[in-house]
C-alpha cells in the first residue's frame, strides 16, 4: 500500500482523527520512531504557551494572510506541534489560517518537554 493509501485508510469520523501513522528511520534501524498525525477541525483543543507571541501584529497577519494564499494556491499538509496538554509550540500562524480558511489542521502531540525559552530561540 503506498503512503496516500495508508493515510486514507486511516481516516476515521471521530472528531479527532488519526490520519498517519509510520515508523521513520533515523540513521540505522536501532534508530526508529514512531510518529502520529492527527487532523481535526475543533480548533479549539488547542491553547497557545504563555509567554510564546500571539498572532495579532501586523506583521503576524502578513504571516497568516501569507499562508492562506499559499494554501489556496496549493496546499501541502505541514502539521502544527503542540504539547501533550495540546498548546501550540511551533504553527500559530499555519493554525490561524487553517481555522480562517475552515479546513483540517494536522498535528503532531510531542512528548518532548518544551519551554517558552526553547520556542523563543
Amino acid at each position: 500500500m503506498n503512503m496516500k493509501g495508508q493515510i486514507m485508510s486511516l481516516i476515521t469520523s471521530s472528531g479527532i482523527l488519526p490520519t498517519l501513522k509510520t515508523r521513520i528511520p533515523r540513521h540505522d534501524e536501532n534508530h526508529v520512531r514512531e510518529i502520529t498525525v492527527f487532523q481535526t477541525k475543533d480548533f479549539s483543543i488547542f491553547d497557545r504557551i504563555v509567554g510564546n507571541r500571539v498572532p495579532t501584529t501586523a506583521r503576524a497577519e502578513k504571516n497568516i494572510n501569507h499562508i492562506i494564499k499559499s494554501i489556496q494556491k496549493k496546499y501541502v499538509p505541514l502539521p502544527i506541534l503542540v504539547n501533550k496538554h495540546m498548546k501550540v509550540i511551533d504553527g500559530l500562524h499555519r493554525l490561524e489560517a487553517h481555522r480562517r480558511l475552515d479546513i483540517p489542521i494536522r498535528y503532531i502531540i510531542t512528548d518532548v518537554d518544551i519551554t517558552v525559552a526553547d520556542i523563543q530561540r
